[in-house]
């Protein structure tokens, strides 16, 4: 998929994510700082890929096994 196309479909789902934060009267805004400061609990030094495939504090091991392959994929393009 071409960078067009998927910054396109990206907003689609940012589009529902919106709709459902207005559905529960929701800021969209304040879920991604709740999610920031998630995330900041649970790698407090700095994210890395193998401190989320070790994780434990899920239910599906496999979860954050698969947000690791994920995350060494996209890591891979993505720039902050």
């Amino acid at each position: 998929m071409d960078d067009t196309a998927l910054r396109l479909e990206i907003g689609d789902v940012l589009w529902g994510l919106a709709e459902l934060c207005d559905v529960y009267g929701w800021q969209l805004e304040d879920i991604a700082k709740a999610n920031i400061q998630k995330l900041r609990t649970r790698y407090p030094h700095e994210f890395s890929v193998e401190d989320c495939e070790k994780r434990v504090d899920t239910l599906n091991k496999g979860r954050a096994y698969k947000a690791g392959k994920r995350a060494k994929y996209y890591a891979k393009g993505v720039k902050e």
